[in-house]
Formats: C-alpha cells, structure tokens, sequence
C-alpha cells in the first residue's frame, strides 16, 4: 500500500499528462529530474513540505500538503509570455479537478514564481506552480 502523497503525485501526474508533447515536452514524477534543452520545456511534479493538524485524540489527522509543478524553459526575451502561456495550461488541467480523482479534498494554486537560473547565454527559465492539497488519513496513514 503506498502513502496517500504517492497517490496524489500520481493524479497530478495524470492530469498534467494530456500537456505532453505540448505545450510540454518532457513530465516526470521527481525533483531530480535530467532534461536537457532539447526537452524543454519539461515539468517536473514532486511534495517539498506537508503541515499536519490531528483532527481528534489518537485519530484523524488533517494534512496540507505542497505539491510543485516546476517547469524548466528555456530563457528568451518572451519569458513573460511563456511562463504565462505555460502557468494557463497547467493551471486550466488542474483546476478541471480539484479532488485530484478523489485522492484529496481540495486543492488550489497557492504560489506562483517565475525565475531565471544560470548566467550569460546558459539561462534556464523555470516556472513554480505550487499547490495546496488538502487531505486527510488515519494516525498511521495507507
């Protein structure tokens, strides 16, 4: 059985799914993620951090969990426009189903960031997306 957080990561995975090849052209479930430029712009899913609450003695406990979607492109003078372009599509595929196929309560956007990583000719541009999804499990979750 795995943690309620695989099964989230695995919805998201399905709902950014119909993006590849594009507006996307590479999607992987990790934070380590090896893409070249010849697979930007690629996105990668992973859950950075997870605040819990218990909900009652020895029971439930209610849990926030951050899931990014950082997408690597690479950097032009139309930055903007493509991390606009970019966040809308993302945005509309996850916003089509906030339970994420029944794995969480809620989830909505919370952060969005757009930088630049790297020097001279070399820059990357990445786009964060991070959302909030809320669920809850037993004291011992799975």
């Amino acid at each position: 059985m795995s943690h309620p957080r695989a099964d989230i990561r695995a919805a998201i995975m399905a709902a950014l799914a119909p993006l590849v090849p594009s507006p996307l052209a590479a999607l992987q479930a990790s934070r380590v993620y090896p893409f070249g430029a010849d697979q930007f712009p690629a996105a990668a899913v992973f859950s950075p951090r997870e605040p819990t609450q218990r909900l009652d003695v020895g029971g439930d406990i209610e849990r926030q969990a951050t899931f990014v979607i950082l997408v690597t492109f690479s950097a032009t003078e139309a930055l903007e426009d493509e991390a606009d372009d970019l966040a809308l599509s993302i945005e509309q595929a996850m916003g089509a189903d906030p339970r994420l196929d029944r794995t969480a309560l809620d989830s909505w956007l919370s952060l969005t960031e757009i930088g630049l990583s790297g020097e001279g000719e070399r820059q990357v541009a990445m786009l964060r997306l991070s959302y909030t999804v809320r669920y809850v499990t037993g004291a011992s979750p799975g």
